[in-house]
């Protein structure tokens, strides 16, 4: 399975890759990367896909709530797992993405059909369909059901064809994280309260006015605030120039 850690790790080691051609020995290994600039293009339904960042080690929901307020950049949660299409002990595995209900938002997606996931989901099952998954169950109409990981959700939007979320291979659909957290979790029972494990992708979108260095020394004060400083003082960002 593509987890978004194991992405993420892949990621890193070509953006340091990449910044060590340009600027020889030195390079440090850091928390975020740009998720854009260094190693890939961002879909075509992203707007602004320049401005997207996204952190390069797991976290946990714990750590994301506590930065959720963060100067310079807007934060949103995200994890992939697989999960069965359909009911009666299905084996046709697909690979969903559970959010919190800003993801879209700070990702920069609008929907194509309906709506996109909202905080009251977190309330309700609710699921967005890549528009893959929708022409291939057949367009089923807004407000009907799908089972997914053995739950009904109601299908509230399907996302635009050129958008199958951030990771190389293609997500199928969206759930909230804080909606279903047993199935979101690796360990099949809710992790949102634990600060021990780090599980969790947290990507984010740049302000209008605010750097990556800016970024960068925010986000590591912040974690250090926490007592949640891991790696012994590495910077929380990739640089994407020799500084």
């Amino acid at each position: 399975m593509n987890s978004f850690r194991s992405i993420l790790r892949n990621r890193l080691g070509a953006a340091v890759a990449v910044s060590t051609l340009a600027c020889g020995i030195g390079v440090a290994v850091a928390l975020i990367i740009l998720v854009d600039a260094l190693t890939w293009r961002g879909p075509s339904a992203v707007a602004d896909p320049e401005r997207l960042v996204a952190f390069s080690a797991t976290s946990n929901y714990v750590e994301y709530r506590s930065l959720a307020d963060v100067r310079g950049a807007t934060l949103a949660a995200v994890v992939r797992t697989e999960l069965p299409l359909g009911a009666g002990g299905s084996t046709n595995y697909m690979a969903v993405e559970c959010i919190s209900p800003n993801y879209f938002g700070v990702v920069g997606v609008r929907a194509a059909q309906g709506r996109l996931l909202l905080p009251s989901d977190a309330d309700r099952d609710a699921i967005v369909l890549s528009d893959a998954l929708w022409r291939r169950l057949g367009q089923p109409a807004l407000g009907s059901d799908v089972v997914v990981g053995l739950r009904r959700y109601a299908i509230v939007g399907v996302t635009p064809a050129g958008f199958a979320g951030l990771e190389f291979a293609p997500a199928s659909a969206w759930i909230t994280l804080e909606g279903s957290p047993d199935p979101c979790s690796f360990t099949g029972r809710s992790l949102l309260a634990s600060a021990a494990s780090f599980w969790l992708g947290i990507v984010g979108r740049l302000a209008n006015d605010a750097t990556v260095p800016q970024l960068d020394a925010e986000i590591a004060r912040r974690i250090a605030q926490a007592g949640e400083l891991r790696g012994g003082g590495r910077s929380a960002i990739a640089r994407t120039a020799c500084e």
